[in-house]
């Protein structure tokens, strides 16, 4: 999930330095050393209400709640290893935590990750975790970017929020499109096959949780106030969402609900034009959907968009307003 500038402001600076932190706050997770390795370290909260519905089954929480930091972990080009789970539940529900504690399960075992320990309170129903994950390589930051480098999505973008959509009754799919959109929303599926790749070859990464052009707004502003083309034509999406796109409102809104609706959880990188042609040959089973390139002017410019397209200035998701759900 995304950073805001609050953070920065009050609390990226506290404590004392040391040199067992490579990395800390302003990237998807923090870089420590331990003992001979590096590892990676990311957290993550989820709120009922705002991040997922009062009435959400409670699998596809325990599911998510992982999901998103493993999506964290792979965008630095680390291997996820290990999970601590902090749960606030307001009544203790067993039939509730068992469904939960099935869908949490579902994915680490799919991910070989393991949970070592926790906390469990009373209160608002919360869901924290935080995940360790071991780097065998540099790290992959956001701040590498360079002129000239070529901007790849590793899967489509927009299903979650059509999705979102769906479940808020603002959009009537077909049953296919509804089932599809719901799935990518509730239960995203961090691809673990991208680490390799993204360590040997990434010079910036991201993973897509606030919406594709303020995610990559990140890495455009880390990397020093570089600025991106995009080729709206080669954004990769799936029937689903080419169906939204199409359906009946504005060009612009829907354009909108693509780009900047979030909860995709796939990565964003960057890769020097130099070096495409190893990566394509190292790595021939991993999907690469070309999407733009880095360039000297500041922000992001859209091209190939449809006459009157206007993207508003607010291009992710606000943890501080309720407007996820």
């Amino acid at each position: 999930m995304g950073e805001f500038s609050i953070i920065d402001r009050y609390f990226k600076n506290i404590g004392k330095s040391r040199q067992e932190i490579i990395e800390g706050p302003g990237d998807d997770a923090a870089v420590v050393r331990m003992g001979n390795a590096e590892w990676t370290i990311c957290a993550d909260t989820m709120v009922s209400g705002v991040h997922f519905f009062d009435s959400q089954d409670a699998f596809d929480v325990g599911f998510k709640c992982l999901a998103v930091n493993l999506s964290d972990t792979i965008a630095m080009g680390a291997t996820p290893v290990w999970a601590i789970l902090c749960l606030t539940h307001p009544d203790g529900n067993e039939d509730w935590i068992g469904r939960f504690s099935d869908g949490f399960h579902e994915l680490a075992e799919k991910s070989a990750v393991s949970l070592i320990g926790g906390d469990t309170t009373s209160g608002p129903l919360t869901v924290s975790v935080t995940v360790g994950g071991q780097l065998y390589g540099p790290p992959v930051l956001r701040s590498g970017a360079g002129v000239g480098d070529i901007i790849f999505l590793s899967n489509t973008v927009g299903d979650a929020a059509v999705g979102l959509k769906i479940a808020q009754g603002e959009y009537e799919a077909s049953e296919m499109d509804r089932k599809a959109c719901l799935e990518k929303l509730n239960r995203p599926n961090p691809d673990l096959s991208y680490v390799s790749p993204l360590c040997k070859f990434a010079s910036a990464a991201i993973d897509i949780s606030d919406g594709l052009l303020a995610d990559l707004g990140h890495i455009l502003t880390a990397s020093g106030g570089v600025g991106a083309k995009l080729d709206l034509s080669t954004i990769p999406m799936s029937h689903a969402a080419k169906n939204y796109l199409t359906s009946n409102g504005q060009a612009s809104e829907n354009w909108q609900t693509i780009l900047s609706g979030g909860d995709d959880y796939i990565l964003c990188f960057c890769v020097p034009r130099n070096q495409i042609e190893n990566l394509e040959t190292q790595f021939p089973n991993i999907q690469l959907f070309r999407i733009g390139e880095i360039v000297e002017q500041t922000g992001i410019e859209v091209q190939n968009a449809s006459a009157g397209l206007i993207l508003s200035q607010r291009t992710g998701f606000d943890h501080f307003t309720k407007n996820e759900l």
